[in-house]
């Protein structure tokens, strides 16, 4: 049996034998409040083979042991093209990809062309491991406390395969900076549904009830500390008029909010269009009520008022955000600016969040979360915005942007893509980040064997989703496991504090220390090596302040 341990900041593939973090020993740094995590290939495993792990030593802290699942990607969707077809925007890269089955990390995307599969699932280690070409690669998180004594330690892994047995040397260095509290506002969507289904389980009963608790646990371990939540239930009465029953959504606020430790509740679009491109806005429990005619208007008062009534009773009034239709654009901004006023009539100072595209809705809405290729394209516009400070800034990814640089948390990019999209909150000060698919699977979708599906409830039916963008955790046999890109995604968010804590006591350094990884959404260090020695600058230097 051989080995290879590689950093948690570059993609393993079984088909891969060389990586550019590859060592013999582990070398784990971690500040605390947070954990030290590597990777770990194993070759020469016969199917099935039984695995035990354990860590001796490095400060006798308890670890996580995950196996790591060989992810298929069967499409690179926007990269892919015919041989004889040189007019794809893309072009260039995708023939170098073609080339390169495994171009450098330092490459523009994708670092390889599908079909080809890439270890992306953490599923807790059990007694035997799923093999896949002879290979199979584990995952070790080892949780540092904020009280544990900073410095430098030795031990061993502990593996025993397949009546093999290694023991591999490895160092932790504990540092003496804590990883802040979450002042980072994120919220990846998740579908309630997934939950229950993809675990066969009766929607409403305790055991979803109990799956949904899981998934919002996984939502925390990764910073996530807003959640999306159903607005109020709609029951039709025998005049025609609508009541609200707000208790379902009242026991979720409770969960996420009181038990779970999320800190914003953002509420669901109050209406909607048939279609991007339509301008008529629609509600009502079948979307087929035209909300700014009086119907609507009726409709959407009565809602209104018994979310507010809801939210006023438990004090979550100062933790709530609205939503009031989902990415305005030019052609409908009238139409929007006037949903968002009947809104503010009933929540004057509740704040109106969207992902929007570049367009004229200053006034109506207070939380602008752009694209992150829209907002570095549209920066002055933007930070205008910010700078009256009645305004916050975030940015977004969903399935775009897709190529020319711009970082992403797709399975065919390096998976520091991911990381980096934190990097940029710190770098241009936007103060949230929004993502659509937690789990968002398509319905024949299985994330087991399918990265890249279509977008069935598209606007485009020939649309294929990028690998991966539906989402960022695996329906387990146990609950939700989550993905290599998730943990990078929580490494992300711990860099961002560290970032901002360095920055209030030296601003130039910590944005100097930033641009050595990060220029600009298009433009960041994808070498692991480097990437690494860049964070570890950073974890000193936030140790010196303590």
């Amino acid at each position: 049996m051989q080995y290879t341990v590689v950093s948690a900041n570059e993609w393993l593939y079984p088909d891969v034998c060389e990586y550019r973090t590859g060592d013999c020993r582990a070398a784990l740094s971690a500040p605390r409040k947070s954990y030290a995590c590597c990777q770990i290939l194993l070759r020469g495993l016969p199917e099935g083979a039984s695995i035990q792990a354990e860590v001796r030593g490095l400060a006798g802290l308890v670890p996580e042991w995950y196996e790591l699942l060989a992810i298929p990607v069967e499409r690179t969707p926007g990269f892919d093209r015919p041989e004889d077809d040189d007019s794809h925007p893309l072009s260039e890269q995708a023939a170098k990809a073609k080339r390169e089955p495994h171009i450098p990390a330092g490459s523009p995307h994708p670092t390889r062309l599908a079909p080809f599969t890439v270890y992306d699932c953490c599923k807790p280690l059990g007694e035997r491991l799923q093999v896949c070409g002879g290979a199979a690669a584990l995952y070790l998180a080892v949780p540092v406390p904020e009280d544990a004594e900073p410095g430098d330690y030795t031990g061993e892994l502990l593996l025993r395969a397949a009546d093999q047995e290694l023991a591999i040397p490895a160092s932790l260095r504990i540092h003496r900076a804590v990883v802040p509290e979450e002042t980072l506002k994120i919220t990846n969507w998740f579908s309630i549904a997934n939950m229950a289904s993809r675990h066969g389980l009766e929607p409403d009963s305790q055991a979803h009830w109990d799956m949904i608790e899981k998934y919002g646990r996984m939502m925390r371990r990764c910073r996530q500390n807003m959640f999306s939540v159903g607005g109020p239930e709609p029951i039709l009465q025998e005049d025609g008029s609508y009541r609200f029953d707000t208790r379902r959504m009242e026991r979720f606020c409770r969960l996420f909010l009181d038990k779970l430790g999320f800190t914003y509740a953002e509420g669901p679009s109050v209406a909607g269009r048939n279609g991007y491109v339509n301008k008529v806005f629609l509600c009502g429990p079948k979307a087929d009520i035209p909300a700014l005619s009086h119907a609507g208007y009726i409709y959407l008062r009565d809602y209104l008022k018994a979310l507010r009534s809801m939210l006023e009773k438990n004090g979550w009034m100062e933790r709530f955000y609205m939503h009031v239709a989902d990415e305005p654009h030019d052609g409908c901004a009238e139409g929007y600016r006037a949903l968002a006023a009947l809104v503010r009539k009933f929540f004057p100072k509740t704040p109106i969040m969207e992902a929007v595209a570049y367009t004229n809705l200053e006034g109506a809405v207070d939380v602008w979360v752009p694209l992150n290729a829209a907002y570095q394209a549209n920066r002055a516009f933007y930070d205008e915005m910010k700078a009256d400070g009645e305004n916050e800034v975030w940015h977004y990814v969903c399935c775009g942007p897709r190529g020319n640089g711009f970082v992403n948390r797709f399975m065919d990019y390096p998976l520091l893509s991911s990381r980096y999209l934190f990097w940029g909150n710190f770098a241009y000060d936007l103060k949230g980040y929004l993502h659509w698919g937690l789990n968002q699977y398509e319905l024949a979708q299985d994330p087991f064997v399918c990265s890249a599906p279509p977008h069935i409830a598209g606007f485009a039916p020939d649309t294929i989703l990028p690998p991966g963008d539906t989402h960022m955790v695996y329906p387990g046999s146990d609950g939700p496991w989550m993905s290599m890109r998730l943990e990078a995604q929580r490494a992300g968010a711990e860099d961002y504090e560290l970032f901002r804590k360095l920055a209030q006591a030296d601003a130039a350094k910590a944005h100097a220390l930033c641009a050595k990884g990060f220029t600009a959404f298009d433009r960041v260090q994808y070498d692991p090596a480097a990437f690494d020695a860049i964070r570890e600058e950073l974890l000193e230097a936030v140790s010196r302040l303590a």
